[in-house]
């Protein structure tokens, strides 16, 4: 993830600051009210809605700019307007409008629905409790484009989806919470040729039969719609950086091509670990990637459940970690086709937010360090959402790399983070922690922070290369959110001043004795520290005279010369550097 916003980016962030200054604002306290407030709106106009309860709001042709968004937001975010009715909160053929604090429930159709829509940010939308609905949706989007879903949560939908998508594109949701206790219903569900579309740092929480699928079924009419003209329910999506837990099923692959689940953390599925089925579409299922994922599971029907006229053999499958609590010792699983480099076989040791602990797993799941550069690869497919989630987002920026040795200390800076901002003004930090040993406690906190050589040995850092970890919280009107960033942080085994034999953070005499007493002498496995301790500064294995110079570079005791070096010695360390060098060649 990029550390800094681009123009573009911050723009926006003047924009949403901005707020009512780039147009009127209008205060509405029912559903009559509000629309004609929106059919009448004009670009950068504010809609307020008091708390209370709303009928359900059905508009279109509803138009801001790139420039100056239409927003409607809640306002008191702790007393949100409810909608309710057979459809909660319908908006058609609209563009540039933003929604935040809104919260539907007991609908008995359909929750949120954009049809037709394009350059639309829902942020902090609730849908939830559709009471008995065969096909009812908490969201859903028909023929859409450039969305962008933040903070928002889907909870105890019936029959349909979480999140249901019928031919859209350049789609981002993310730091969204699934919750429906039970099968029989999926969570995230986009298809008739839905394409650009990413899931991405979000909570599956038992999010029914089929937490995250890829494609579906539908009619022609959709399917066909994409560029690529493919006859796929789905093609060119992205799963990374999600919690998923319980569910039938954590993936399924449904007609569809070119879809990658990748680092997400999966705990407990009831039935499956992934499925690959077909059911819409002109062409089977196929080339779609299964990779660097964390998997914790028990006993299961299957690790996968493979339909007909799929193609499962030409997906990829690769380092992912596998741990059976049931039966560590059958952890890697065989699959459709042979994985490439799988780990596992010991518990990961997750903690409460799911962060594994043990050091082998580290680098899977939804929490690795490697996960947000990955997804980076994909954020031209949702450029404008993807802008925008970066306005909201908090950026754990630990600065680096950093290097320390004995006898000195190292400032981590974290001065790069940022908080994000809001449709009511910008965040501020609850808190930045630095975890330095990765052990899932925090060891330091602020934004700068000097830490001695000697502590992080005492954390058990040896020499070479570690990651620390800095977590960046926030706690914005509705809930808090947190982002972790890594930094290198290399322990090398010397002092950070060359010539400073004894690493007392002074070159002197002291120091010229060390390399004297040892001049001309080979490295051998008893110079744990390199060789500095005995006088050999620049790690070449032999004490001679451009360690020599070295020290005398740095030489700087108070009220003292350098001590000059017999003739005989200089000689014969020029002569032996010269031996070295024509050996070497």
């Amino acid at each position: 993830m990029k550390t800094s916003l681009g123009t573009h980016t911050l723009w926006v962030c003047v924009l949403l600051l901005a707020g009512a200054g780039l147009g009127a604002v209008v205060e509405v306290g029912d559903t009559p009210a509000l629309r004609d407030a929106l059919n009448s709106a004009s670009p950068g106009d504010r809609i307020v809605m008091r708390p209370g309860s709303y009928e359900h709001l059905y508009v279109s042709e509803v138009h801001g700019t790139a420039e100056a968004l239409i927003e409607v937001v809640a306002k008191d975010p702790a007393h949100p307007p409810v909608f309710s009715g057979s459809q909660g909160f319908q908006l058609y053929q609209s563009s540039y409008v933003l929604v935040d604090g809104i919260v539907v429930s007991g609908c008995t159709d359909e929750g949120v629905h954009f049809g037709f829509s394009d350059h639309i940010v829902l942020r902090n939308v609730v849908s939830t409790d559709m009471p008995g609905a065969v096909n009812a949706d908490t969201f859903k989007m028909d023929g859409c484009n450039d969305l962008l879903f933040h903070n928002c949560a889907a909870a105890n939908w019936s029959g349909g989806s979480g999140f249901d998508f019928v031919g859209c594109r350049d789609v981002l949701i993310t730091r969204t919470t699934l919750t429906y206790p039970g099968g029989g219903s999926n969570g995230i569900q986009p298809k008739g040729g839905s394409f650009n579309m990413a899931f991405y740092k979000n909570r599956l929480n038992d999010a029914g039969s089929r937490a995250q699928q890829f494609g579906g079924s539908t009619g022609d009419q959709y399917y066909h719609q994409g560029n690529r003209e493919l006859g796929w329910e789905a093609y060119d999506q992205v799963a990374m950086g999600n919690v998923i837990t319980q569910s039938d099923s954590a993936v399924a692959y449904v007609s569809c091509t070119d879809c990658n689940f990748a680092y997400n953390t999966v705990v407990d599925p009831r039935d499956y670990i992934l499925r690959i089925l077909k059911e819409g579409g002109d062409h089977p299922t196929a080339e779609d990637t299964f990779a660097r994922n964390l998997i914790v599971y028990g006993p299961l029907n299957g690790i996968v459940n493979v339909g007909s006229n799929t193609l499962p053999a030409t997906f990829t499958y690769a380092e992912n970690y596998w741990y059976k609590w049931s039966n560590p010792a059958q952890s890697i699983p065989t699959l459709p086709a042979p994985e490439i480099n799988p780990a596992g076989g010991t518990d990961p040791q997750l903690d409460a937010d799911y962060r594994p602990l043990y050091d082998g797993a580290k680098d899977y799941g939804a929490h690795a360090p490697a996960m947000e550069a990955a997804f980076e690869d994909y954020v031209s497919w949702f450029q404008w959402a993807w802008d925008w989630a970066q306005v909201f987002e908090p950026k754990a920026a630990p600065g680096g790399p950093y290097e320390v040795g004995p006898g000195g200390s190292i400032t981590l800076d974290a001065s790069a983070s940022y908080a994000g901002a809001g449709s009511y003004g910008a965040y501020s930090f609850d808190s930045l922690q630095w975890d330095l040993d990765r052990d899932g406690s925090y060891d330091a906190a602020g934004r700068t922070i000097q830490i001695p050589y000697e502590y992080l040995t005492l954390l058990g850092l040896g020499f070479g290369s570690h990651l620390v970890e800095l977590k960046a919280t926030v706690t914005n009107e509705y809930n808090t959110l947190w982002d972790l960033g890594w930094a290198e942080l290399v322990l090398v085994n010397h002092p950070a001043l060359a010539g400073d034999a004894n690493a007392d953070n002074v070159v002197d005499g002291l120091d010229y004795n060390a390399w004297s007493l040892h001049y001309l002498e080979s490295g051998h496995p008893a110079w744990a520290d390199g060789g500095w301790s005995v006088g050999n500064f620049n790690a070449d294995d032999v004490v001679d005279g451009l360690d020599y110079n070295a020290w005398s570079l740095n030489y700087a005791p108070e009220a003292a010369a350098v001590p000059e070096p017999s003739c005989g010695l200089l000689l014969m360390a020029g002569i032996w550097a010269i031996k070295r060098r024509r050996h070497k060649t």
